[in-house]
């Protein structure tokens, strides 16, 4: 028989078992695509606001570099600002849109009735005919508040 001393020696060193380490590469994993989620929805969100900022910028510098131009060729670089919008916006089926369907469009892109059933109509009615176009300062005035109010 071994004594107490003598066992002490036949004993194996203890082995702790081997690691797990997909548990700790899947959390490392499971980190990483939730950061690269995360950033990849703030560029979009910023890549948005920045689209949406420059189609109200460029709409607004066109708006104000018509200001000198006579009352009937603004009404026209009106319709062509608004035109650019709805392309920016909603593509080239939406911008080649005419008549009461355009104007619709317009109100729907604007949320407004302004265009089927105010002084908007004048893009479809006074763009066609001869006569008094509306005041274009007015209009103007209009159509910066609802550019401003772009939110797509």
């Amino acid at each position: 028989m071994l004594h107490g001393h003598d066992l002490v020696g036949v004993l194996r060193p203890l082995h702790l078992p081997p690691a797990d380490i997909s548990a700790g590469s899947g959390l490392f994993f499971a980190i990483a695509l939730g950061l690269a989620a995360a950033l990849l929805v703030a560029e979009l969100w910023a890549f948005t606001k920045r689209r949406r900022h420059s189609i109200r910028r460029t709409a607004l510098d066109a708006l104000k570099s018509s200001r000198n131009e006579s009352p009937e060729h603004r009404l026209i670089c009106q319709a062509k600002i608004l035109r650019g919008i709805v392309h920016d916006l909603d593509g080239n089926v939406a911008a080649r849109l005419s008549g009461d369907a355009w104007l619709q469009h317009l109100d729907a892109t604007f949320r407004t009735r302004f265009f089927t059933a105010g002084e908007g109509r004048q893009f479809m009615e006074s763009l066609y005919r001869p006569g008094h176009p509306p005041d274009p300062d007015a209009m103007d005035d209009r159509l910066r508040i609802f550019i401003n109010g772009i939110r797509r």
